[in-house]
């Protein structure tokens, strides 16, 4: 048997330890027509067609709202002469419940803030909260609004000269509502619960000097308790499509919440 020479080995051993490694790439994945599924991928809808509808081209936000991006910005425009212009901004931020399926995104959890002035100086604000627990059976709503509203009242007494006088004054407000229902079984669309709504509105007169006779405050406060009754078919709470929802508030009889507890004072100049 002759020895092959030692140059001849090692360049043999070159060769072969470079087609071990020298492997062939695979070929993406393609389907019956040859198409590689990478570009099966349907293409990312543009700017536009997320908010504007592409069969009339009439604004729709259906499709954003589809994929949420977890806050949703609200314009306010006033346009009340009563006030005078104005606007604001609000934003909603939405939470769909993953864990829920499709019944977590159509009845997803919600947030809201937003605030609001005019040119007389009218101004307001306000928050809240909507939110599900417990796999969707427990439901809990919370918010809160403050603000300022400016008026003008024109008629004080039957005579002529009067309706062209006017008195300025003012509604300074705070208000508040808690909710807590509970769903009777689960899938159900009945709901048993109680709301709290609390008010206070104090009216003041901005004149001066302040005309005689009318009272410089008529401050009115309300505390109300309700039980509320609940039946809620609807297939989401954005745009129902089909579905029933039906609510039946009714007073508890033991005092102290037998009815709402108004109070009210006044004071005169």
């Amino acid at each position: 048997m002759r020895w092959l020479p030692p140059a001849l080995l090692h360049v043999l051993a070159m060769g072969a330890s470079a087609g071990v490694g020298a492997q062939p790439s695979p070929e993406p994945l393609r389907n019956e027509g040859g198409i590689p599924r990478e570009a099966m991928k349907e293409p990312a809808p543009r700017l536009r067609d997320r908010f504007f509808d592409p069969q009339d081209g009439q604004l729709d936000l259906s499709s954003f709202l589809e994929n949420p991006r977890g806050f949703l910005p609200i314009p306010i425009v006033v346009t009340e002469p009563a006030v005078g212009y104005g606007g604001g901004a609000a934003g909603m931020f939405l939470r769909p419940r993953k864990e829920a399926g499709d019944e977590g995104w159509a009845r997803p959890d919600i947030a809201g803030i937003g605030a609001f002035a005019t040119e007389n100086g009218t101004k307001g604000a306000f928050a809240g909260d909507a939110s599900r627990w417990m796999d969707g059976r427990l439901r809990t709503l919370i918010g809160a609004a403050t603000g300022q509203v400016n008026l003008d009242f024109y008629g004080l007494g039957p005579g002529l000269p009067s309706l062209d006088q006017k008195v300025r004054y003012s509604l300074q407000f705070a208000a508040a509502v808690a909710q807590v229902n509970w769903q009777l079984a689960p899938k159900s669309p009945w709901a048993i619960g109680m709301r709290y709504v609390f008010a206070d509105v104090d009216p003041k007169l901005r004149e001066e000097p302040q005309p005689s006779g009318l009272a410089d405050s008529a401050r009115v406060k309300i505390s109300a308790p309700t039980a509320i009754l609940e039946y809620d078919t609807r297939d989401n709470v954005f745009t129902p499509t089909r579905g029933v929802y039906a609510e039946r508030p009714g007073w508890p009889r033991a005092r102290p919440w037998g009815r709402p507890m108004i109070s009210s004072d006044s004071s005169r100049s």
